[in-house]
């Protein structure tokens, strides 16, 4: 069995968002929206949207070869 290679680049990113989503929260629950740090962290606005991207990109349809058996009781 051919074992698969992950992409670590892929990773990263992700886990770049996952602490992009986890510091502006913290900036946003202390109240310090107006901080120029806040502003900065703004430019990684796509973190949520990498999700629904990174979701697709290993999206694979499954065939389902089994019949549907329907029973009913009567």
């Amino acid at each position: 069995m051919e074992q698969k290679i992950r992409s670590e680049y892929l990773d990263m990113v992700c886990g770049l968002c996952i602490l992009h989503i986890v510091v502006s929260h913290i900036f946003q629950a202390a109240g310090m929206t107006d901080c120029s740090i806040y502003k900065y962290f703004h430019v990684l606005f796509f973190s949520m949207s990498w999700f629904f991207f990174k979701a697709g990109m290993f999206y694979k349809k499954k065939i389902c070869l089994k019949p549907l058996i329907l029973v009913t009781k009567d």
